[in-house]
């Protein structure tokens, strides 16, 4: 009588490096989508990033912006820290420089599922100042400032994103005395995607 054997081929098991990597990629935003055990792939719910194009004092003029949303778990709440930049503001002068690239960098909160109230807190650039010398422009550069801003933004299920905001400004980084230093309106409108 013979037996028959066979050789089952020797399995290790995955390194814990690549099972971590794989549960960061997959499982944790899964996780993350949970709302009172139910999975949600509405991106107008979850925590992720978001990139936008747009123009006004949040985009230096015409710019982009890339904010992250950290979606509290129980109410309709998200806090975004953002980074924005842009080609800098343009002159209404056609004699003078225009305004190197400016930047803005902030904190907004979201109130809203879909359709959301916005507030935002940001310091970045106001307005351009020129400097006239002996019958001619000599230089131009960006105006910095604290800004508060409140607004509206949109979000689809899928992510698409619209956002409209204005509010105040003060200037603190500026060659303006302080006594003559006055509140600027500030406007941004933007188009975007959330990521995830």
């Amino acid at each position: 009588m013979t037996s028959l054997t066979t050789k089952t081929p020797n399995r290790r098991p995955l390194p814990p490096v690549l099972v971590a990597c794989v549960w960061a990629l997959v499982g944790w935003p899964a996780a993350a989508r949970a709302t009172d055990g139910v999975i949600t792939s509405r991106r107008s719910e979850t925590s992720g990033p978001a990139l936008s194009v747009g123009i006004g004092n949040d985009y230096g003029l015409a710019g982009a912006q890339l904010g992250y949303y950290f979606r509290l778990p129980t109410v309709p709440i998200s806090l975004v820290p953002h980074f924005g930049g842009g080609m800098g503001i343009v002159p209404d002068d056609k004699a003078r420089p225009q305004a190197p690239p400016g930047v803005t960098v902030g904190l907004t909160g979201v109130f809203g599922s879909r359709h959301r109230i916005v507030a935002d807190a940001a310091y970045g650039t106001l307005a351009a100042e020129s400097l006239y010398l002996h019958t001619s422009w000599v230089a131009t550069h960006n105006t910095y400032g604290l800004m508060a801003n409140f607004g509206y933004e949109f979000v689809s299920e899928g992510g698409f994103l619209f956002r409209a905001q204005a509010g105040y400004g003060y200037p603190l980084q500026t060659n303006l005395p302080a006594s003559e230093r006055r509140p600027i309106p500030t406007v941004s409108i933007g188009l975007g995607w959330k990521l995830r």
